[in-house]
C-alpha cells in the first residue's frame, strides 16, 4: 500500500501545488502517514511531498523490509533510546511496538496520541520536547 502510495506521488509531481491546497487531496494522499492529514498546513504538505517522491533510497528500503532479515536490536546502546509510536500509525501498526522494545529492550517507548507515523507532522510541539528530553538527558 505505502509503494503504491509513492509511486502516486511520483507520478502526481507537477499536481503538488493544487493538491496541497485541498484537505481531501491531502487525505488521500497522506492517509497512511498522518493521522488526519486533512489538517496538516498547505505548505508543510507542500513542502514535503517533493522529499517524498524524490527519496534515493525508499524502493530499496522498501525491498530491504519486505525481504530481508529482521533487525538485530540491541540490549545496550551507547546513549538513551527513545522510540516514538503513534497510536493511529497505519504503516507500522501499534501492535508492532512489542516487536521493537524486544529488540531494544533498554529503550523508552514513548506514545503518541492523535499521532500516525510521521509524528513531527501531527504533533510537532510534542515531538521536539521528546527528542530534547531525550538528548538533555543523554547529555547529563
Amino acid at each position: 500500500m505505502l509503494a503504491a502510495s509513492i509511486r502516486l506521488v511520483r507520478l502526481l509531481r507537477p499536481f503538488h501545488p493544487g493538491l496541497s491546497r485541498h484537505a481531501v487531496t491531502r487525505t488521500l494522499l497522506l492517509a497512511q502517514l498522518s493521522a488526519r492529514p486533512w489538517v496538516l498546513p498547505p505548505q508543510l504538505v507542500v513542502e514535503e511531498l517533493p522529499s517524498l517522491a524524490a527519496t534515493p533510497v525508499f524502493d530499496a528500503l522498501l525491498r530491504e523490509l519486505a525481504r530481508g532479515p529482521l533487525q538485530q536490536g540491541s540490549a545496550t546502546t551507547p546513549g538513551r533510546v527513545t522510540i516514538g509510536w503513534g497510536r493511529q500509525d497505519h504503516l507500522l501498526l501499534p501492535r508492532q511496538a512489542a516487536r521493537a522494545w524486544v529488540a531494544f529492550p533498554s529503550a523508552h517507548l514513548r506514545w503518541f496520541e492523535r499521532c500516525g507515523h510521521f509524528q513531527h507532522w501531527d504533533q510537532p510541539a510534542e515531538t521536539a520536547r521528546v527528542i530534547l528530553e531525550t538528548v538533555w538527558q543523554d547529555a547529563h
